[in-house]
């Protein structure tokens, strides 16, 4: 069964901006791609109740059990579920004052950190957004909600290639492990699944429905796009119905995101 959706409505836009986001998306890469990410724009930014910094940090282990299912996009009877990962990027880490996809911890930048985490948790493929061989932005300088506008235009191009469960992953919380994001697999037929007050990361289930509401708030809620203005994640993950699950206590320890280099001091303490 092939898809055969428009971005969106063309009213929604002006026209130099429809052309541009035509022009980014005329050779989008193959569905099979694996990528890497840079940053997602910081919490407080987004949401004005950012996940809380904790002392420890040990993340980094852990995998997800397989066997979860999900519904079968040609016969809808159960199966394996499959799931991408997307890992935003587009932010310019002005308060870190460098790229944090770049730091280094444990020998490895925050970028291969993410990288890694998406693959222990099953996902194929892996995407990033926003970031030189990945998917580009079709405005940019929307912050995360960029990179969820560019994966809905690439997923509506695959023709059914791509899965419609969609990790989304910070670059800025390395602590994050497997187990950590294990739950939000739990909830996957709600149209996203987040954590209480982290709208990041999440499991966003794609839906033709969805999608385009999805689209009409990112690009209806934007004039011209400028570096300090965002799309608040917790806003437009209401506008299509969202679980918000409690925050395991195991977990509150790896919730830590960067933004400032005392964040990155504090971290490798």
């Amino acid at each position: 069964m092939t898809r055969t959706h428009h971005f969106t409505p063309r009213g929604h836009w002006p026209a130099g901006r429809v052309a541009d986001a035509d022009r980014r998306f005329a050779a989008p890469p193959d569905a099979k791609e694996l990528v890497h990410a840079e940053t997602l724009a910081n919490h407080a930014m987004l949401t004005g109740r950012p996940c809380r910094p904790a002392n420890g940090h040990q993340g980094g282990g852990g995998s997800i059990a397989a066997g979860e299912t999900g519904e079968s996009r040609e016969t809808g009877e159960s199966k394996v579920m499959e799931i991408g990962a997307l890992i935003l990027a587009g932010g310019r880490s002005r308060r870190m004052g460098r790229d944090k996809a770049a730091l280094v911890w444990r020998g490895q930048s925050l970028l291969d950190h993410a990288h890694a985490l998406a693959r222990r948790a099953g996902a194929e493929p892996v995407l990033t957004s926003g970031r030189p061989g990945g998917l580009p932005d079709p405005l940019p300088g929307l912050g995360p909600a960029g990179g969820i506008l560019a994966l809905i235009m690439h997923w509506r191009n695959a023709d059914d290639r791509l899965p419609n469960h969609w990790l989304l992953l910070p670059v800025d919380m390395p602590a994050l492990d497997a187990d950590d994001i294990a739950p939000l697999r739990q909830a996957e037929k709600a149209a996203v699944v987040h954590f209480e007050n982290c709208p990041l990361p999440a499991l966003l289930h794609l839906k033709p429905r969805q999608a385009q509401t999805l689209v009409e708030a990112v690009t209806g809620q934007t004039g011209e796009p400028n570096a300090g203005r965002t799309l608040a994640l917790h806003r437009l993950w209401a506008r299509i119905g969202s679980i918000a699950l409690p925050l395991p206590e195991r977990s509150r320890p790896h919730f830590v995101n960067l933004n400032t280099p005392e964040d990155w001091r504090g971290f490798r303490s």
